[in-house]
């Protein structure tokens, strides 16, 4: 309508010009053909002009950003997707542009030139039946905690501090999508709670809880599903405990994820580094963890406790070249004073296309009262197969572990996961035993940021006292010491 109003303003000036100048004398007439010819080629260039803006301006406004703001509020939808920042915080949590895995639009809370704070989350949901959980060892079906990533909402910001350094801050908590609660009952961020300092130069620092360091370095290797590469954010594995036993090898003092916790990480080229430190017990809350036998210097419940006992050191390297991929990590956890010490390395080649090769090796030792030293060794290689354009990927693990001299507070008790408190240990408790699972599965993407699953493994042990097993495992404890699991879901992040 606009570009209407001013063409015809202009071919009316253009009129009005021309009645003001007659009458005229015939020796004038000449003058004004050769100022009418010159009118109308200003006039063609103008109108030429004027459809080139008005195209210029329909294409800007396709292409804009799908961005909806309520007036006068914080409140957005951002879909502008920002892969370097997403590698700066991970999945959920991108310093600067807050956004969920695969640029799932976020609710942003707030958003300025300067700070942005967002809410993010994801609902996971499973059907499974399984054999391993009754003693009877019959099969068993119903509703059950997502298997594939787990339910949980999280905050995540950002804040420009100026000259490439921005303080970032994430709080997560886990939810129990078959009954509402949350994972760890009167705890509302169980997985994580930080705050910290990204810095184009230094890296990216952060204090809190968080997940341990080696956790995040050999997932790339031992788990099958999600992504393979190694950044600055913390990753995330299956949660169903038979395909993720692995994931306890990568804790420490606290399990696979540490309070109290200060973590660097930084990119340098085709290198990921890392170093992690777990003070020996929370800060200032006169209550340590239950592997820490000394909490308090004194007596105070203002102390933050000791420095070392209860606490867990980690450093990890990774390196990433066109067509494959390793990374190495070690970490040392001091628990009720006894030395636990873990070394992983392992890596994957994408050589063959869509088809990923991965495998790895860990060790572990732990010193135990009364027995000596355990020590574990694990193998685990696994298979990916992405077609290409297609929203399909399936997968295939294995792994084994192998314990020797594994301690018990009982001689009657069974080997314990790693990274236990070991200060209880009986004599003649230690024993040797072993763990071996299958499990592969395939999953589809039905729209961005919705994904349906289809999962199943198979358990046996062997060693040790009959009818005995670890700890974490899924089976049951009878004579019967395998079991079969399948479950097929649904996770949606928003």
């Amino acid at each position: 309508m606009k570009i209407f109003l001013f063409r015809a303003a202009l071919l009316s000036s253009v009129a009005m010009t021309a009645l003001w100048v007659t009458p005229v004398r015939a020796d004038d007439i000449g003058q004004l053909k050769a100022e009418l010819e010159q009118l109308k080629a200003q006039n063609k260039a103008l109108n030429a002009r004027i459809d080139q803006i008005q195209a210029t301006v329909e294409t800007s406004a396709s292409a804009k950003p799908d961005v909806a703001q309520s007036s006068g509020s914080h409140l957005t939808f951002d879909r502008t997707a920002s892969a370097s920042l997403e590698a700066v915080m991970g999945p959920a949590d991108t310093q600067g542009k807050v956004q969920s895995d695969g640029g799932v639009p976020v609710l942003q809370i707030y958003n300025d030139s300067d700070a942005r704070v967002g809410i993010y989350g994801i609902v996971d949901a499973t059907i499974s039946s399984k054999t391993n959980g009754n003693p009877k060892h019959t099969w068993q079906t119903g509703f059950d905690a997502g298997w594939y990533t787990g339910s949980r909402w999280g905050m995540t910001g950002s804040k420009k501090l100026g000259e490439g350094t921005d303080a970032i801050f994430k709080l997560e908590g886990g939810i129990d999508t078959f009954s509402g609660n949350l994972n760890t009952a009167n705890v509302l961020f169980d997985r994580d709670a930080w705050l910290g300092l990204y810095d184009n130069d230094w890296g990216k620092f952060t204090f809190g809880r968080q997940n341990t360091l080696a956790r995040d370095f050999i997932r790339s290797w031992a788990s099958g599903l999600g992504s393979h590469k190694v950044d600055l954010g913390e990753s995330g594995w299956l949660t169903d405990s038979a395909m993720t036993s692995l994931v306890s090898y990568g804790g420490g003092a606290r399990g696979s994820r540490q309070d109290s916790a200060a973590v660097w990480k930084k990119v340098t080229g085709p290198w990921v580094t890392g170093l992690s430190y777990e003070f020996g017990s929370l800060s200032n809350s006169g209550t340590a963890p239950s592997n820490v036998s000394n909490p308090a210097s004194g007596g105070s419940t203002s102390n933050p406790g000791l420095f070392s006992e209860g606490s867990t050191a980690a450093a990890a390297v990774s390196y990433y070249a066109q067509y494959w991929d390793a990374n190495t990590s070690y970490t040392h956890a001091n628990i009720a004073g006894y030395q636990h010490n873990m070394e992983g390395i392992g890596g994957g080649t994408d050589i063959l296309g869509p088809v990923r090769l991965q495998g790895g090796y860990i060790h572990y030792t732990a010193d135990q009262a009364n027995v000596g030293t355990r020590s574990d060794n694990v193998i685990t290689v696994g298979a990916s197969y992405t077609p290409p354009d297609s929203k399909m990927k399936y997968i295939v693990n294995y792994y084994n572990i192998q314990t020797h001299n594994g301690g018990a507070s009982t001689t009657t008790g069974t080997i314990n996961s790693p990274f236990v408190d070991t200060s209880a240990f009986v004599k003649k408790s230690g024993q040797d035993g072993r763990r071996s699972t299958i499990y592969g599965g395939t999953q589809y993407s039905l729209a961005n940021g919705i994904t349906a699953y289809l999962l199943a493994d198979y358990q046996w042990e062997g060693g040790g006292r009959q009818s005995l097993k670890f700890t974490d495992s899924n089976l049951p404890a009878t004579t019967s010491r395998d079991g079969y699991e399948v479950g097929t879901g649904v996770f949606y992040k928003f």
